[in-house]
């Protein structure tokens, strides 16, 4: 840290404890050569000393040497009202011709390009101190220093006047403290983002650390919260460390190119950045602050961007509000839309990307005022080819309610493409899952693809963009207490007023209100008996107060009410009240339902013993069925005995005629000899 240290006195309270950390770089400034020489004898190598003293301007001027030399000043103490008991301390024992320089003229002399922390203690002088950085007020961050809030010092400042001028200038007071029993006040101021130069009537120019000037509207919300340090650093961060030359950069929803500036700074002209913003003003704002920054990757389409193609109305929103602007046709209910609307066209990102040609988007930021859900269901193709690895995306509950959805089905589109829900750690500069919530009042989460190839391209990244990462949270963190502190500090100076006349009065009335501690301790006793007796009464009265409002309620009863209940006490009496011929009438009945009853029992008794007997025969005839079956399979057997006899005889019948067949053809044969023996014979005979 770079410390200067104006008014450094013997050096305990500042100067030397800081230099006890070798990494700080104190400048001790003390024109008192007594003084001067103490801080120097710590010999402490990082603390460099100079005797002089400082103001509006470079000159040399006498220096009241006071009794209580921390009173010392160039101007001489007039010791009047509340400093009375003072005056001793502030007596002036001596006066010394010193040396003034500006601060202005110290800090280029000694080639300091950022201050981390002046502090200004020089009793009275400090506005004058102030007033001599010139231009060299904007290299400061933070300012520590002190004011009388009753006037001590001839030609002192008032607080008021300091406030006001470092508020011009760019600084916002985020502590007040009180010492000296009211009469004096320790200020704290850091830097804030404003632009130092008149701004013209129709455009804030707003200084963004790293970027440069970045131009909105003369009342834009956004560009009030960028002034104000608190808009979405730990997000800008992410884009520095994130981002590389030769990236592709998407911006849906631009509005004034806030982090497109961011964009192009660190892809130094080589890559490519994309905007899309409907809204006409906002979009040629945008493209002004480009080419302010002589950024030449940029393409800025005036249309926005749906999960179909076409036209729409875009609400604008009221003045100061562009931001604000949405196709979500619930919005005109919030208080940031005005009545203005316009016809814009419309276009899907997956149309987009195939007509420019994209291969890859390395981060899309997406911020369309509850419109996200439906421009990534226009991306759904890119990002199913992987094409989106990385999303920035904004998710507020109202908006999206605005807008048909709700922030749990955003996160669920989301998941269902495959996406991790993360959150930017802005302390160790990471990303880390993001719980599931049932809904998002407002937080810009991450959707990526792989969390590690994410956070090992974020912690790749140079040194000096961490360092930067870590100064734009540093200065975020302290402007959004700065910003909680302006809610605070009214409230403070009442309660500080307020402290003050009560105090008037009190040493007013001090000569009337001397008295005993034992007096008032016990008119105190008696005081505290009366209170514990008024409220035991106020108890007891409340209590008889609630039973009478009991009781008269229940008495407060219609006599109808009243017949009513009789009445039905009448019916159950008459009902209850029956005769004994009734009663032995069921007696009779229940007698004879017992009789038949026992009838019954017989009868089925009788028909058990029945049903034993068949059993019985059953069980006999079960057994003769056996016998005859045992029976047939003996029959079946001598029938198959018989069947194979009948087959041998058939065959030997068979055998028999064969032989027979065998004998005819035989005998035939032996008749045909015969015969022809016959005949030859015959035929010889004649011839002899």
């Amino acid at each position: 840290m770079i410390i200067i240290d104006v008014g450094a006195h013997d050096g305990t309270k500042l100067s030397v404890p800081m230099a006890q950390d070798r990494n700080n770089l104190v400048y001790a400034i003390e024109p008192i050569p007594e003084l001067a020489e103490k801080i120097r004898s710590y010999q402490l190598p990082n603390i460099n000393v100079f005797c002089t003293a400082m103001g509006a301007y470079e000159t040399t001027s006498k220096f009241h040497v006071n009794r209580d030399n921390q009173t010392s000043s160039l101007l001489r103490a007039n010791c009047q009202g509340n400093w009375q008991p003072y005056v001793q301390n502030l007596e002036e024992v001596k006066s010394i011709e010193v040396p003034v320089t500006t601060l202005e003229s110290f800090i280029n002399k000694n080639g300091i390009a950022e201050i981390d922390l002046l502090k200004i203690d020089t009793q009275g002088f400090d506005f004058q101190v102030l007033k001599g950085a010139g231009k060299c007020i904007h290299s400061i961050k933070r300012i520590l220093l002190e004011v009388q809030t009753t006037p001590l010092y001839e030609g002192s400042a008032g607080k008021d006047e300091v406030v006001d001028y470092l508020t011009k200038v760019g600084f916002r007071l985020v502590r007040s403290i009180s010492q000296t029993g009211g009469l004096e006040e320790n200020l704290e101021f850091v830097r804030v983002n404003r632009y130092p130069l008149i701004n013209n009537l129709e455009y804030l120019d707003v200084l963004v650390p790293y970027v440069g000037i970045i131009s909105t509207t003369k009342n834009d919300y956004v560009g009030q919260l960028l002034e104000q340090g608190v808009f979405e650093s730990p997000e800008l961060a992410f884009l520095w460390l994130y981002l590389r030359p030769g990236d592709t950069f998407f911006d849906c929803g631009s509005h004034v190119g806030i982090f497109s500036c961011v964009a192009a700074k660190k892809m130094k002209n080589n890559g490519r950045i994309i905007s899309f913003e409907p809204n006409k003003i906002s979009y040629e704002i945008y493209k002004s602050n480009l080419e302010r920054l002589e950024c030449e990757c940029f393409t800025a389409l005036n249309i926005g961007l749906s999960d179909k193609g076409g036209t729409a109305e875009l609400l604008l929103g009221k003045s100061g509000n562009s931001a604000f602007s949405t196709f979500a046709t619930e919005a005109k209910l919030h208080t940031q839309i005005g009545d203005g609307k316009v016809v814009v066209e419309l276009s899907r990102l997956d149309d987009i990307i195939e007509e420019l040609n994209i291969d890859k988007v390395t981060l899309a930021k997406l911020d369309v005022e509850g419109w996200e859900y439906f421009v990534l269901n226009g991306a759904n193709q890119a990002i199913e080819a992987g094409k989106l690895p990385v999303w920035m995306i904004e998710f507020t509950e109202a908006n999206a309610i605005a807008a048909g959805t709700s922030t749990k089905e955003l996160r669920q589109l989301i998941e269902s493409f495959g996406y991790h829900l993360c959150r930017f750690d802005a302390t160790n500069f990471r990303l880390v899952p993001e719980s599931h919530k049932l809904e998002y009042l407002y937080d810009n989460l991450f959707a990526v693809a792989n969390i590690d190839d994410v956070n090992t391209r974020l912690s790749s990244a140079e040194p000096e963009f961490l360092e930067l990462a870590k100064d734009l949270v540093s200065r975020w963190d302290i402007a959004i207490k700065a910003r909680q502190f302006d809610y605070i500090e009214p409230q403070v100076g009442v309660c500080e007023a307020d402290r003050a006349d009560r105090l008037t009065v009190i040493n007013k009335l001090s000569p009337q209100l001397q008295e005993s501690e034992a007096d008032r301790a016990a008119r105190l006793t008696v005081i505290n008996q009366l209170s514990q007796k008024i409220e035991e009464s106020e108890a007891d009265r409340a209590a008889r107060l609630t039973v009478i409002n009991q009781l008269s309620q229940k008495l407060e009863e219609s006599e109808a009410d009243r017949a009513a209940r009789l009445g039905v006490i009448n019916q159950l009496s008459q009902k209850l009240e029956e005769s004994e011929a009734d009663r032995a009438a069921r007696l009779t009945m229940i007698n004879q339902l017992t009789q038949k009853l026992d009838d019954t029992e017989a009868v089925y008794t009788k028909y058990n013993h029945q049903i034993e007997k068949l059993s019985n025969q059953n069980h006999q005839f079960l057994e003769i069925l056996q016998i005859l079956q045992s029976q047939s399979v003996a029959n079946l057997q001598v029938v198959e005995r018989l069947s194979e006899q009948n087959q041998q005889l058939l065959e030997h019948l068979q055998n028999k005629q064969s032989a027979n067949s065998l004998v005819k053809q035989s005998i035939h044969r032996l008749l045909v000899f015969i015969k022809k023996l016959l005949n030859l014979t015959i035929q010889e005979t004649p011839n002899s």
